[in-house]
């Protein structure tokens, strides 16, 4: 199967894996499963769980981790509501890759890029909140409320 993506890090996420000797990892923030298959390749012995909010990339993580299926499960959502209703045990390690996914923001029709066409920025496209009903239907108190701090958050990180 052609991968998408390259995983950053990959190797130190790889070698962050060496020492558990059984049980569960969960990767909180699935996407291409770029991690998550080469950890389940590398590690026989470690079972996974990913979880994703966007369908086209659970779709396609379920593919490419077909030959891992016995020790793997997926599940749709955030991880702040599907992490805690886990009953797999014994979880060893998390792992997540907080960001917008590039693959996202590639496609046009996602509405992250500002080649797109329309603004939509969801990470779940059956969230019925697109970035454009904020933007267009938020008074500006409400959009001061949410951008603000993320300004001063830029300003101080750079």
């Amino acid at each position: 199967m052609q991968t998408p993506h390259i995983p950053v890090l990959l190797e130190a996420v790889l070698q962050s894996f060496e020492e558990i000797e059984e049980g569960y990892f969960v990767d909180c923030t699935l996407g291409y499963a770029g991690h998550s298959s080469e950890v389940l390749a590398r590690y026989a012995h470690l079972s996974h769980i990913g979880i994703d909010r966007d369908e086209e990339a659970l779709d396609f993580s379920r593919h490419r981790l077909l030959p891992y299926a016995e020790r793997s499960s997926l599940y749709k959502g955030t991880f702040a509501n599907i992490f805690p209703t886990l009953t797999q045990t014994p979880i060893m390690a998390v792992l997540a890759d907080f960001g917008v996914s590039s693959l996202q923001l590639d496609k046009r029709e996602r509405g992250f890029s500002f080649h797109s066409e329309t603004l939509d920025m969801r990470m779940d496209t059956a969230s019925s909140l697109s970035a454009y009903e904020v933007v267009n239907t938020y008074s500006q108190d409400k959009l001061e409320y949410i951008l603000i701090p993320m300004v001063k958050y830029a300003l101080i990180v750079n």
